[in-house]
């Protein structure tokens, strides 16, 4: 299980690697023709790090916005202001204070459906709607995940055998 201290330290960790690379890119403007190789070494570094701290936050938003408007929340937060864990539970829509950072979470599962090939954000979010979190989803059958509107049999096999495969993973890594 996750605590919201966990997520909220992976989560600010990756803000501040983008809020690092907004900053170098700026230089690197000033570079000109002389910075392409550091904007290469800059992409490849910063490659999935947006996108998985997207994910990070849908997947352990109290607040019921967009990913999207709580992750500019975040990153409009200054340096000082994030290193305060608080700051960033409140953007994320929890309140009560220190006791709240070892509340247990439970992921959505926009992380794991998003591992899975060809499904789109407009399916994973349809999927997470309706069964509310990861474990639903984990043990929602192929007709349960076919009643999803932009499911079907065919995608609704493929989610379950990738969700099968994510179980046995995460069953194998507990005993290596």
């Amino acid at each position: 299980l996750v605590t919201l201290l966990d997520a909220i330290i992976v989560l600010q960790r990756a803000l501040m690697v983008e809020k690092i690379a907004l900053e170098i890119e700026q230089y690197i403007c000033e570079l000109g023709v002389e910075g392409r190789l550091i904007q290469m070494q800059l992409d490849e570094l910063m490659a999935n790090v947006s996108e998985e701290s997207l994910v990070l936050i849908k997947d352990y938003q109290a607040a019921k916005d967009n990913g999207r408007v709580i992750k500019e929340r975040l990153l409009e937060l200054t340096n000082e202001e994030m290193l305060d864990l608080l700051n960033i539970a409140k953007v994320l829509g929890y309140d009560g204070g220190v006791n709240i950072l070892n509340r247990q979470l439970h992921p959505h599962g926009f992380r794991v459906l998003r591992k899975i090939p060809r499904l789109p954000y407009s399916v994973i979010d349809k999927i997470v709607n309706e069964f509310g979190d990861l474990q639903s989803i984990l043990k929602a059958s192929g007709q349960d995940l076919d009643k999803v509107d932009g499911v079907g049999k065919a995608r609704a096999d493929i989610i379950q055998d990738n969700l099968r495969k994510f179980k046995e993973s995460t069953l194998m890594d507990r005993y290596v």
